[in-house]
């Protein structure tokens, strides 16, 4: 069966009428060239679906010539049958939704469900969930593309973001029917579909406070997730989230197609049929300097949370107008008379020089969408942000010792280049 009969073969109805919403749909290019893509990306650009990327891939010509789901999962047994994977088992009362339960506070998403279980039982679970008319779905999802090395020659490395920071092959593998809800990754990301479809929406970074993320300790996996449910918003419990879905982009990505997602973009991601999919996480910048933004918001979180509202607000305008405008250095702060004031001000200069130094050479791609994160956590512009579901003073702790980790990690850097 060609890739086209398999594309149409999946029943329309097996999509929802939010398909038929009047989004935008994502650009469609075929295969750009890799300098050229790479300048976009890293200068900020939109989503974009890839046309003709994986043709050349031996395993994506395997699984379009095997046809059917059942000799698609034959395919892959054969190769990594003994391969040990962790996958989750989406009980039917969850409709296959993966995401935040309805007081906004627990989440039912997980990497890992159990211990690691051969691959021909993960297939044999595949096969009964796409014969079975029980509603559930059974997900691996982001296996590390490393633990299966009879595929690595079998999926070419994509040319895209190539020359920059390490990037993070992972293979996802699912029954369909399952939907993964609104979130956003600080990489790079580019998902590549060897067979079955998604539906992608994207919505773009402007407004982190009306998406209202869920508490930094119940994230998705490792990524802030959105407590908006996309599919059935509660308008009047997130009575701004209607605003910024408006701005979505939509993508339904066949086989043979290859998304781009910006970093910070939130993404909401539905699965039809058995789908197999590779993406790649790439930083935008390197893994040092990605750690030292983090920490930086970490302890601007920390100093801000301590300043008087209308004195934070003013910081938050003068990062606005200098750190994120340009790598210029920040000019001197004005003179305080008064002691107290200048004490309670000095941890917030010593940030300002420290949030000049990490974000000197970031590329526009994360820089421009960076302030989103600072207005929310660091800076308050809509109100505290949520930090913990259970105990803000002990999360804070936490902060409080990666702060103090990382810094010594920098210390450590700081005092091998002296020795160098």
């Amino acid at each position: 069966m060609s890739r086209r009969a398999i594309q149409h073969a999946i029943p329309a109805g097996m999509f929802t009428s939010h398909e038929t919403s009047a989004h935008t749909e994502v650009t469609r290019r075929e295969a750009p060239l890799a300098d050229a893509f790479d300048r976009l990306a890293e200068e900020g650009t939109a989503p974009l679906v890839m046309t003709g990327c994986l043709e050349r891939w031996p395993l994506a010509s395997e699984l379009w010539k095997a046809g059917t789901p059942t000799a698609q999962i034959a395919v892959l047994e054969r190769l990594i049958g003994h391969r040990k994977l962790h996958y989750t088992t989406i009980a039917p009362e969850q409709r296959g939704h993966l995401g935040y339960a309805a007081d906004g506070t627990g989440t039912n998403f997980t990497f890992t469900s159990g211990g690691k279980v051969p691959f021909s039982r993960f297939a044999a679970a595949l096969r009964a969930t796409l014969a079975g008319p029980q509603g559930g779905a059974v997900y691996m999802q982001s296996a590390p593309l490393g633990g299966f090395p009879e595929l690595l020659p079998q999926v070419p490395d994509l040319p895209y973001l190539a020359g920059g920071a390490e990037g993070y092959r992972q293979l996802w593998i699912g029954s369909g029917g399952h939907v993964v809800n609104l979130h956003f990754d600080p990489t790079h990301n580019l998902i590549a579909m060897l067979t079955g479809r998604k539906r992608v929406t994207l919505v773009p970074p402007d407004n982190m406070a009306s998406m209202y993320p869920a508490p930094l300790d119940c994230r998705l996996g490792d990524a802030i997730g959105s407590q908006v449910t996309l599919l059935a918003p509660d308008v009047q419990k997130f009575p701004r989230a209607p605003g910024e879905l408006a701005k979505a982009q939509v993508a339904t990505l066949e086989p043979g197609d290859v998304l781009y997602i910006p970093p910070m973009w939130w993404h909401h991601v539905e699965s039809f049929g058995l789908n197999v999919m590779l993406n790649k996480w790439v930083l935008p910048v390197s893994a040092t300097r990605f750690t030292d933004i983090t920490a930086n918001i970490v302890r601007g979180i920390l100093i801000f949370d301590d300043i008087p509202a209308i004195v934070r607000l003013r910081y938050r305008d003068f990062y606005h107008a200098t750190l994120f405008a340009s790598d210029a250095p920040p000019p001197a702060p004005p003179a305080v008379e008064d002691p107290a004031t200048a004490r309670l001000l000095q941890p917030v200069h010593r940030h300002v020089l420290d949030t000049w130094r990490v974000l000197r050479g970031v590329p526009p791609s994360l820089r421009t969408r960076l302030p989103q994160l600072y207005d929310y956590y660091v800076f308050q512009v809509d109100g505290p942000p949520a930090l913990s579901t259970t105990s803000p003073t002990g999360f804070r702790r936490k902060l409080r010792l990666y702060a103090a980790v990382v810094g010594a990690m920098r210390a450590v850097r700081s005092l091998g280049r002296r020795a160098d």
